[in-house]
């Protein structure tokens, strides 16, 4: 919904002249509200990967190892005998998404790629007077509109996972 919302925001104006585009302060406050739902969301991310275990193993068995070791220390014994108790750390299985943040952000696409790409998937459809209207739409989108969006998109996707 916050996308819809954003996408009104943002005000084309078709003149004899070419294309007025303006960006409303709604546009900014949408884009800023969607900053920081995406933190909170990567904030409870965090909390359950700590609670799930990024590796496959519970915050109780975490507890046990640390105070088992720095109780082994203080008596200076090693009760480990040279091993690491490897099944207490596997005790459960890991979630499907449970690795999910560590994977790295994707960049955000450049436009001469995207419009490419574009224009490859619509060339089947199209007829070729069509088909070199498209081209000439999109030569004019990437010359005019695309570098103010492409600024817009570049800030949003620093804080949202999907932008």
């Amino acid at each position: 919904m916050a996308e819809a919302h954003q996408a009104v925001a943002f005000q084309f104006t078709v003149t004899p002249d070419g294309v007025d585009f303006r960006l409303s302060r709604e546009a900014l406050r949408h884009i800023y509200l969607s900053g920081i739902n995406s933190w909170k969301k990567r904030l409870i991310r965090i909390k359950n990967g700590i609670l799930r275990g990024v590796y496959p193993g519970s915050p109780t068995s975490w507890l046990v190892v640390v105070m088992a070791t720095v109780g082994s220390n203080y008596c200076k014994v090693d009760i480990s005998m040279g091993l690491i108790c490897v099944r207490l750390l596997s005790s459960r299985r890991p979630m499907l998404y449970s690795f999910q943040t560590s994977l790295p952000k994707l960049p955000v696409p450049s436009v001469p790629a995207t419009i490419h790409r574009y224009l490859d998937s619509v060339r089947p459809l199209l007829d070729d007077e069509a088909y070199f209207r498209m081209e000439s739409l999109a030569k004019e989108f990437q010359d005019k509109i695309a570098p103010r969006l492409q600024k817009y998109l570049v800030l949003k996707s620093w804080w949202a996972t999907n932008y």
